[in-house]
C-alpha cells in the first residue's frame, strides 16, 4: 500500500525544467554522500565529488580549481573527513559561496570523533534527511519530489540494514582488522569490534611502533584471519603486520561510488573474514 501510494504521487510529480526550477549543482566532500544526494536530487541537477576514487580525504587539499567550481556550487555537502576542512569551508565561504550542509554531525559524541557514519546505513540515513531538507530549501516548487524520493531511498536503506543485521547476527561480538579506523559504525551497528592499525586521529603521522605492536597482540588473541586495506594507503605497516600474522591484505573501500552495492559487499568480506 505504501509503495502504491509513492508510486501514484511520482506519478503527478512536476519535472523540474517544468516546474521553472533552474537545475542545481552540488559538490560532496566524499562518493557515499553523492549517491545519497543523488537518489534524492533525481534529475533535477548535478552532482560534482570533492574527493576522487583512490585518495585517503583525510590526506587531502583541493585543487585551486576544484575551490573556483565548488564556490560557484548551490550546495557543499561537508562530511568533515578533509585536512583542511576549516580553512576549506572559510574559503569556500568567502564572496558569497555555496550553501554548507554539514550533514554528518549527529548528536551522538562518537560521530565528532569518527565522521565516518555514513558506514552505518541508520545513519546514512541521518545524511539523507540533511540533504533532503538543504534541497527543499533550495527549490520548494520541488519539495513532493524530493520527499518521495526521499521516502523511497529510505525503505532500500530499512531493509538493507535489516538484511545485514541478519547476516551478522550469529557472528556478533566478533572481531576484524582494519588498517584506517573507518569501519567503527558499522562496527557499533552491527555488534562487532573494529581493530584499527592506524589510530583515530593518527592519518598523518601513521601508526607508532606501538600500534603496530598492539593489533599484532589483538590480531593473535582473535585468531584474526584478514588485514583489511583502505586504497591511497601507503600500507607499508599494515604488511609488517600482515607478514606477522601470515594473513592476507584485502581492500575495503568506505568511499566506494555504488554506496549499497559497495555495503553489501563490504559486509560479505568481513563475514568471511571472521566467520568460524
Amino acid at each position: 500500500m505504501y509503495r502504491s501510494w509513492l508510486t501514484l504521487l511520482l506519478l503527478f510529480a512536476v519535472p523540474g525544467h517544468v516546474a521553472g526550477a533552474s537545475p542545481l549543482t552540488l559538490y560532496a566532500e566524499i562518493a557515499p554522500q553523492a549517491w545519497l544526494a543523488q537518489r534524492i536530487l533525481g534529475g533535477t541537477g548535478q552532482i560534482h565529488v570533492l574527493v576522487p576514487g583512490g585518495q585517503i580525504p583525510e590526506h587531502y587539499a583541493p585543487s585551486p580549481r576544484q575551490v573556483a567550481a565548488a564556490t560557484a556550487a548551490d550546495l557543499y555537502l561537508q562530511c568533515g573527513v578533509l585536512a583542511l576542512d576549516r580553512r576549506w569551508t572559510h574559503a569556500l565561504q568567502e564572496g558569497g559561496g555555496p550553501r554548507i550542509v554539514r550533514c554528518c554531525q549527529l548528536d551522538d559524541p562518537t560521530s565528532i570523533a569518527d565522521p565516518h557514519i555514513w558506514t552505518d546505513p541508520g545513519k546514512a540515513l541521518h545524511i539523507a534527511q540533511q540533504i533532503l531538507a538543504a534541497l527543499v530549501e533550495a527549490r520548494p516548487a520541488l519539495a513532493v519530489v524530493y520527499r518521495i524520493n526521499y521516502h523511497l531511498l529510505e525503505m532500500e536503506l530499512r531493509a538493507v540494514d535489516l538484511g545485514i543485521q541478519q547476516r551478522l547476527a550469529p557472528l556478533r561480538h566478533r572481531h576484524f582488522l582494519v588498517e584506517h579506523p573507518a569501519w567503527g559504525h558499522f562496527a557499533a551497528r552491527y555488534q562487532l569490534t573494529q581493530i584499527s592499525l592506524e589510530p583515530l586521529h593518527g592519518h598523518d603521522v601513521g601508526p607508532s611502533p606501538q600500534d603496530i605492536i598492539r593489533a599484532i597482540a589483538l590480531g593473535r588473541q582473535h585468531h584474526i584471519r584478514t588485514l583489511f586495506v583502505q586504497p591511497g594507503a601507503e600500507h607499508r605497516s599494515a604488511r609488517v603486520v600482515a607478514e606477522t600474522l601470515q594473513i592476507p591484505m584485502q581492500t575495503l573501500d568506505p568511499l566506494a561510488p555504488d554506496y549499497l552495492n559497495d555495503l553489501l559487499q563490504a559486509t560479505e568480506a568481513i563475514i568471511r573474514s571472521i566467520e568460524p
